[in-house]
């Protein structure tokens, strides 16, 4: 459950950074520093992660029950207020890291399809290249 919590919340902070439908928010930020931390990986990561987890430690749930998210429950559990935000900007780093390398391996995805896609086409047209040279040369024996 570690890993679908990291993966959910960097996957908000990704959808945030890039998605269409935030792009009318990011490009309306009143400030220079609010637009450069929504189009950061790692601004977003950490701003995302320190949102969810201090909304749990302000939130108060009851320690004790059983959560969903066991990095949440951990905030939760702690009784101690200044442990709770240390933790929650900690684990706000943790999104943040995770964030820059789900971006990097988006990236390479995207580098490696579009490497792909233009191998194919070039292939495409060497075949093409040498159907003609090789037509031309039998009817030019003929």
């Amino acid at each position: 459950m570690f890993l679908v919590e990291i993966l959910a919340l960097c996957g908000i902070a990704q959808v945030l950074m890039t998605s269409f439908l935030f792009a009318p928010l990011r490009a309306n930020m009143p400030t220079k520093a609010l637009k450069y931390a929504v189009t950061k990986p790692q601004c977003t990561g950490f701003l995302v992660g320190f949102i969810a987890y201090a909304t749990v430690a302000l939130c108060g749930f009851t320690p004790g029950t059983d959560h969903s998210f066991p990095m949440a429950a951990a905030v939760a559990s702690v009784t101690n207020v200044y442990a709770q935000w240390t933790l929650a900007f900690v684990l706000g780093g943790l999104i943040a890291i995770g964030s820059v390398l789900l971006n990097h391996f988006m990236e390479l995805i995207y580098f490696a399809k579009t490497w792909l896609v233009l191998d194919i086409a070039v292939r495409q047209d060497r075949r093409r290249f040498a159907q003609k040279v090789f037509e031309d040369d039998d009817q030019d024996d003929a």
